[in-house]
Formats: structure tokens, C-alpha cells, sequence
């Protein structure tokens, strides 16, 4: 710091005359460049028309930011006392000092966190002097530019569906000298997809160093991959407009980058849920497959790992089995398939305290991108003894399995109708059970006798059963894209012992042919 022979300040006899002293905190520029000296000027002017004595407080400039204390002129004298000296009228006292912006302080006032010594500094700045008299409230502020070069880009703008995304994040010093600042701690990329997390920050290995040099030009990156499979809970295939972000980084705000992932062609994804059985008993367990074809003359992407099963009944999510293990984007060459499997009690909810009812639950695969569905129905155990005279609760049919090689137990689709969905009583109800091969081979149906008919519940009540059917099966071949359909009629009527009469009400229709069953429902009035 330097002052001249007319340098002044207040004495306390003279505050009264505050209102003739004028004062000015300047810098000779706005904004500077790294390593550029910044030049500081308080300048305190006797106005009055009479001779002012003025307190000289050797401490002079004081710079912080965001009230963190970063550098001032004459720090070893705080405790000198001030010196007196006499202002005439038009007379100025002029303080300078020079910064050269690196230099740090070990403390800082108020609440502002230490600053670390011997780094360079860039941002918003903000000058005092504790010559300004109280209330002056006198500062002047100045910009150092930031010489960081910061960019966050990904290797594309659009990836197909398991293509990897590239991050990369680059720091670049454009001064012409070597900076060293503050390391920052430790960074990373996070995913955001529609308004939410997919990835969480990937973060590197800390830098244990306090500070961080680069040369002139000197150029770091971070590079980080994303399979595209969202480690925050469970998701299918993602697909839309994506923002990767860095921080924290030197900047106020994070980078961000935005990319897109492009929904991968379905036309030629094959895909199928089925269980085992169309009809079962409360607590009988379900059996779930999920199967995945590519048909098409292109590899296909698809999620890979255990399908994430949902059971509903009525809109509402019974059961789901969605974080059963890690998964990963793979490829579906032409012609091949994947078959995944899964397995629900029937006995209890994972989604809320009570347990699961009788009636009809649709099942899906939420990694399905083809939305496929499988509906089946659970006839519980009555809570009062069973209207039906055999021993023991009443179960529904089990359809066993067929004999190795000779059914592939997910091509055929079954289906049961009836040709209206009301009767009075006694009207006699035309049923037909229609076989759909949805495979590319043909199905060869083989007899199970004993189990091939159709029977009539209401509730977990037999009402009605036989094995004769109109309009049997004579060929038993199913060709791919085929069906075949056998038609019967019931009565209306009950034929099963300590059943008299039919009460009005909701009627389960069960038919079994081939090794197949299928189900349906008519309302008796």
C-alpha cells in the first residue's frame, strides 16, 4: 500500500462534519483475466469549506467472496494504532494496493469457510475498506474470469436401444499461465428420464490432493458409460429424451447434455405370457412364462434377467415380482427366443395386508414392450361347509401335463365361449373351446382321458360335469395359424349329487381338451 503526503482521515472530533468528506472505492477495471493484477484506489475528498482532521487506520483493502475472506493488503497491521493528519478544503487522500488474485487467506469472516493459501481465484468479488466511515456502507465488486473450459457431451445424439451411451466431461485451462484452485471433491454423471433419476452419479475415484494444478491449455476428462438400464428400482426398456448431468463442477449450475434413445423395432418381437393352468384353487401355486421371439431377419434389443411379473385383479396390482435380480440389455439374433419364468404363491399380496380373493387376475410382463396379457381365475375354498356332497372342499380341475415331445405347452392359445352371456334357467347353453396354434410348428393333440370335458362351478361348487362333447376333434393336428374348435351344449341344469337346482348368479364354464384348458363365465337369471 502506498499513501500520499496529503493522506487524512477523520479524527473523532470531526464526525460531526461528515457530511464535507466525500469517498470513493474503485478498481481499474471490471473484469480481469487470471493473473492480471487487479488495482485498488479509496479515495476519501475534504467538500467543506474548512480544514478536517482525519484518523489514518493502516489496514486498508479487504477482498472476499460470498462472504468468505480472500485477501487483504496489510493483514500484519491490525493492531496499529491510527494516525492523525489534517485534511485542507479540496484536499484528497488516496490508499492503492495491487492483487494479483492468487494469494488466499487462512480465515474468513462471519460463517464464510476457510480459504485455502496459495491458489488462484476466479468469480464475483467484493472490495472494502475499513477506512469507510459506519453507515458509508461503501464497497466496490469486480469479475475474474473464469478460465475453466468446461463441456459435457455424449458420443451421439440418438442410440438405438442397448447401445452404449458415452459420457464424457472435459476441463480445459485457457489462460496462458499454469492455475492451480481448490480441488472440488469429487464429481459424477447422473441420468434424468422424464422428470426422474435412472442413473445414479457414477463417481470417480476422490482426489485426496487439496489443490489442483493445470498448465497452460492442459486438457482433463472423465469418461463414463450407461448400458441404458436404469439403476434406480426396476424399469424396462427406456426409451425418449434423456439429460445427463456433471456436478458438482466449478460452474454455479450443473452441465447437462441431452441425448435420445430411440424405440427399437417391435414389428418382428414376438412376445407371449401364459401360465400353466387357466383355472386354479386358492393357494395353488401359478406358474408364469414369458417368452420372447424375434421373427424379423435383424438383431433385436431386448431387457435381459427375470421378467418383472405383475398380477392384477380389477385394475389393482394383487402381486409383483419386480426386483428379483439385476438385468441388462442383450440381443436377440433372428429366429431365437427367450424364455423366462416366475412363480406366484396365490396365497398371499405382496402390495398390501390382505390376501388375494377368488375371481379373475390378468398377469404381464412390465418389460413386455408388446404390453402381451394372460388372464386365469382362482375358485377358493368356501368358508362354510360346501354345498357340494363330495369329500372334502371341492378343487378345480388340474389339467396334468402333457407327455415330454409330444405338446409345447406355450404355442397353443385356448379359448372358451358361449354363444350369449345371460340364460334363464333350464335354457340350455351352447359352449364352444376354440385351440389356436400360435406357434411356427404344428401341435399334435394328445388324449387325456378321464380329464377331457367340461364342468360347470359356481364359486368352489361343482355344479354340473361330463365328458361328452358335440362335435369332437377328428383330425387332432393343428397347423401354425390354424384353429379348431369343439362345440357343446349344456343343459342348464345340475347333474352332480346334493345339487338340486341352480340358484341365479355368475357360473364358471371349465373345458379341457388335449391337455389344454380354458375358461369362461355365464349369468344364470
Amino acid at each position: 500500500m502506498q499513501r500520499t503526503r496529503r493522506l487524512n482521515l477523520e479524527t473523532l472530533e470531526s464526525r460531526a462534519l461528515l457530511s464535507g468528506l466525500s469517498y470513493s472505492l474503485t478498481t481499474n477495471q471490471a473484469t480481469y483475466k487470471v493473473g492480471q493484477a487487479i488495482q485498488m484506489t479509496f479515495t476519501e475528498t475534504n467538500t467543506s469549506n474548512q480544514s478536517l482532521t482525519v484518523a489514518v487506520k493502516p489496514m486498508d483493502f479487504i477482498v472476499t467472496q460470498n462472504n468468505a475472506l480472500i485477501w487483504q493488503s496489510n493483514p500484519g497491521n491490525q493492531t496499529l494504532l491510527p494516525k492523525f493528519e489534517t485534511l485542507k478544503p479540496g484536499q484528497s487522500v488516496t490508499q492503492t494496493a495491487t492483487w494479483d488474485g492468487m494469494t488466499g487467506g487462512p480465515t474468513a469472516p462471519g460463517n464464510g469457510p476457510p480459504v485455502s493459501a496459495g491458489v488462484n481465484h476466479w468469480g464475483g468479488f467484493v472490495i472494502s475498506n475499513p477506512n469507510v466511515p459506519p453507515g458509508k456502507n461503501l464497497t466496490a465488486s469486480f469479475q475474474i474470469a473464469d478460465p475453466i473450459s468446461q463441456t459435457l457431451t455424449t458420443s451421439q445424439s440418438v442410440y438405438r436401444v442397448g447401445q452404449p451411451v458415452q459420457m464424457t466431461y472435459t476441463e480445459t485451462n485457457t489462460a496462458n499461465q499454469s492455475i492451480t484452485f481448490a480441488n472440488p471433491g469429487p464429481a459424477g454423471f447422473t441420468i434424468m428420464h422424464d422428470g426422474k433419476a435412472v442413473l445414479v452419479p457414477i463417481l470417480p475415484a476422490v482426489n485426496s490432493q487439496p489443490t489442483i494444478t493445470l498448465k497452460a491449455g492442459q486438457t482433463i476428462t472423465d469418461t463414463k458409460t450407461w448400458n441404458g438400464i436404469s439403476t434406480v428400482g426396476a424399469s424396462g426398456i427406456l426409451t425418449g429424451t434423456f439429460t445427463a448431468e456433471y456436478g458438482p463442477s466449478l460452474q454455479p449450475d450443473m452441465l447437462t447434455k441431452t441425448f435420445q434413445i430411440a424405440p427399437p423395432p417391435q414389428t418382428n418381437l414376438l412376445t407371449s405370457i401364459t401360465t400353466d393352468h387357466s383355472v386354479y384353487s386358492l393357494g395353488q401355486p401359478v406358474n408364469i412364462t414369458f417368452t420372447e421371439t424375434n421373427q424379423g431377419d435383424q438383431p433385436i434389443s431386448i431387457v435381459s434377467g427375470p421378467p418383472a411379473i405383475q398380477i392384477t385383479q380389477n385394475g389393482k396390482v394383487v402381486w409383483d415380482d419386480l426386483y428379483t435380480g439385476p438385468r441388462s440389455i442383450e440381443t436377440l439374433l433372428p429366429g431365437r427366443s427367450i424364455t423366462q419364468t416366475a412363480v406366484w404363491s396365490a396365497s398371499a399380496s405382496t402390495v398390501s395386508n390382505a390376501a388375494p380373493t377368488t375371481g379373475t387376475f390378468v398377469v404381464t410382463n412390465t418389460l413386455d414392450p408388446n404390453g402381451s396379457t394372460a388372464t386365469f381365475q382362482v375358485i377358493g375354498t368356501p368358508t362354510s361347509p360346501p354345498t357340494n356332497p363330495k369329500s372334502g372342499p371341492p378343487l378345480p380341475p388340474v389339467v396334468l401335463n402333457p407327455p415330454p415331445g409330444t405338446l409345447p405347452p406355450t404355442v397353443i392359445m385356448p379359448t372358451v365361449t358361449t354363444n350369449q352371456p345371460v340364460y334363464n334357467s333350464g335354457q340350455k347353453v351352447r359352449i364352444t373351446m376354440t385351440l389356436r396354434d400360435v406357434g411356427k410348428k404344428k401341435v399334435v393333440l394328445s388324449r387325456h382321458p378321464g380329464l377331457d370335458g367340461f364342468t360347470i362351478w359356481q364359486g368352489s361348487t361343482e355344479v354340473f360335469s361330463s365328458t361328452r362333447a358335440k362335435g369332437a376333434f377328428k383330425v387332432r393336428t393343428i397347423k401354425p395359424g390354424h384353429t379348431i374348435k369343439l362345440t357343446t351344449v349344456w343343459n342348464g341344469r345340475p347333474n352332480q349329487p346334493g345339487v338340486t337346482a341352480l340358484s341365479a348368479g355368475t357360473y364358471t364354464i371349465v373345458a379341457v381338451e388335449g391337455g389344454y384348458m380354458g375358461t369362461s363365465t355365464v349369468t344364470i337369471k
